[in-house]
């Protein structure tokens, strides 16, 4: 199992990487020979998709931010409530 900063630095390699291929699919679109046919529909394709991966991406890291910061009220009332109950003064 990794450590969670390990595991952040290999996704932001992986991201880097992604970031690479899709820039060198761009520039190999952008040459004369690859302008007309499905190299150019297939490249069109996948930096469509690594752009709704990114975005996804993004949504997924902000709704595990709000859920977390949610839990963590709702823990800390629980926990205000059962120590009230058990002095007695609710």
């Amino acid at each position: 199992m990794l450590e969670p900063f390990e595991r952040d630095e290999l996704l932001i390699r992986i991201d880097e990487g992604q970031k690479f291929i899709v820039d060198e699919l761009k520039e190999m679109k952008e040459h004369s020979a690859y302008q007309n046919g499905s190299i150019a529909r297939a490249i069109d394709l996948a930096t469509k998709n690594y752009s709704l991966i990114n975005s996804n991406r993004t949504w997924i890291n902000a709704i595990k931010w709000v859920g977390g910061i949610l839990g963590t009220l709702i823990l800390a009332c629980l926990g205000w409530l059962i120590v009230e109950v058990i002095r007695g003064t609710l």
